[in-house]
């Protein structure tokens, strides 16, 4: 095909992602305390350096989550380590 003649369009996204394209915004507050949210979420706190601004170090992870260890079952420790594993990932 030339260009232009066939583009992406919104209705596009809609249809392979499934998500809505017309209605309110889903937005958020941006001006976070990433340090006490990674806390809350990992259940360990940055040092300063570990953190810069939303971004956490690829190697703070993998020294704070190198495997998983669940042999009690705490389904908090769980879901801290897949939350951990899924930052790596991405």
């Amino acid at each position: 095909m030339r260009c232009g003649e066939c583009t992406i369009i919104l209705q596009d996204v809609s249809v392979l992602l499934g998500l809505r394209v017309d209605g309110t915004q889903l937005i958020g507050p941006t001006n976070l305390d990433w340090v006490d949210l990674c806390e809350e979420l990992l259940g360990v706190r940055p040092h300063e350096g570990e953190l810069e601004g939303s971004v956490v170090k690829l190697s703070w992870l993998a020294h704070h989550f190198p495997q998983l260890n669940n042999p009690d079952g705490n389904i908090q420790q769980l879901a801290r380590f897949t939350r951990a594993w899924i930052l790596r990932f991405i």
